[in-house]
Formats: structure tokens, C-alpha cells, sequence
């Protein structure tokens, strides 16, 4: 798929750039966070992907309780990492 990789870049950059204007709204920060991580994966960063994953987990969690299904979502998208096995 050409342009798929400048796609990527593109649209990380842009998520990266809008972030700090929803820094008040939990929910819509969360939604940029997790598509931010879930890029991050696509573009091959793993162990950058992951972290942001695991961070906006933890935050998650503490904003909604683990029960919460943006937690839940979280931990699945993480252990499908995990069991892809370790990647740089």
C-alpha cells in the first residue's frame, strides 16, 4: 500500500498536535491518547506503542475503574502484543 507509512506519520503528528487541546476532557484526551498508541503499533514502534498503551491504561483505570470497558479494551490490545512476542 503505498503512502501508508506517510498516512501513519501524518495522522500520529496530527493526534499528537490536537492532544493538548483536550487536556480537560478525560474522555476525548483518552480517545486521542488510544489512537495515538494504536498508530504507533501500526507503524511498527512497538515498544512506543505499548508504553503509550500501558500509560493511558493506568490513567484509564483511575479515571473509571478497571471494570470500565476502555480499561478492559486497553488490556486486551496489550496482551495481543504481549503474545506476538517481544519486538523492539
Amino acid at each position: 500500500m503505498p503512502g501508508a507509512g506517510g498516512e501513519t506519520a501524518a495522522a500520529l503528528a496530527e493526534f499528537r498536535a490536537v492532544l493538548p487541546y483536550y487536556e480537560r476532557e478525560p474522555a476525548r484526551a483518552f480517545d486521542i491518547r488510544q489512537r495515538i498508541g494504536l498508530l504507533l503499533l501500526a507503524a511498527g514502534e512497538h515498544a512506543a506503542g505499548r508504553d503509550q498503551l500501558q500509560r493511558l491504561l493506568f490513567d484509564a483505570e483511575r479515571a473509571y475503574g478497571p471494570y470500565h470497558p476502555l480499561p478492559g479494551e486497553l488490556r486486551r490490545a496489550l496482551d495481543h502484543q504481549r503474545m506476538m512476542g517481544p519486538r523492539p
